[in-house]
């Protein structure tokens, strides 16, 4: 029976996604476009610019980047990976 349960989870852990995840990163959603769309997404006309402080890093957590009323991006979190942000 434990055999049995243990099949179950994993079955349940890879149809979630979370083992592609954890193998590829997140490259394993954004180059998924079966399983991960942007349908419900939309266009924002226009340019934007986004700019963000590389010398402080901390001092950009909670800035916002874009906020139409309805819809708001804003920093969570900076972190320097080797040269990569």
């Amino acid at each position: 029976m434990p055999q049995y349960r243990f099949a179950v989870v994993f079955l349940m852990i890879w149809q979630s996604g979370v083992i592609g995840l954890w193998t590829k990163g997140l490259a394993h959603v954004a180059y998924n476009t079966k399983d991960f769309t942007d349908t419900q997404g939309h266009i924002l006309e226009g340019e934007y610019k986004i700019s963000i402080d590389l010398s402080n890093l901390e001092s950009n957590i909670g800035k916002e980047l874009y906020n139409d009323g309805a819809h708001r991006i804003y920093v969570a979190w900076v972190t320097n990976n080797s040269g990569l942000y």
